[in-house]
C-alpha cells in the first residue's frame, strides 16, 4: 500500500514537470495579431452620422436640437468629447485586537 501511494504521488510529481529542453528558454508567445483585442483596434469605425433623421415636431415647444434645454447631450459622433467625473470616497482603518 505505501509503495502504491508512493509511486502514486511520484507519478503527480513527474507530470508536474516540464520538457528538459524548455529549461532556460523564454516562453513562446502569441502572435500580437491573434486576439481580440487586435481584431476591436483595427475594426472599422462607425458611421459617422448614426443620427435618425425625423420629420420636426411642428407643435412642439422644444426643439429636438442638442442645444435646447431639453435636447440630448449624449455623444452622437466619432470625435464627441466627453467628460467623465469619477468621485472616489474611500475609508482605510488599520487595527489589530488579540486576547488570550
Amino acid at each position: 500500500m505505501r509503495r502504491l501511494a508512493f509511486l502514486v504521488s511520484l507519478a503527480l510529481a513527474v507530470s508536474a514537470c516540464g520538457r528538459l529542453e524548455n529549461v532556460g528558454k523564454p516562453p513562446s508567445m502569441s502572435p500580437v495579431e491573434g486576439g481580440a483585442e487586435y481584431a476591436a483596434m483595427n475594426r472599422a469605425a462607425l458611421p459617422v452620422d448614426l443620427r435618425s433623421h425625423r420629420q420636426v415636431d411642428r407643435a412642439s415647444l422644444w426643439s429636438g436640437s442638442r442645444q435646447s434645454l431639453l435636447g440630448d447631450r449624449r455623444a452622437q459622433a466619432a470625435g464627441d468629447i466627453l467628460t467623465v467625473t469619477i468621485e472616489i470616497n474611500d475609508k482605510a482603518e488599520f487595527r489589530n485586537d488579540s486576547a488570550r
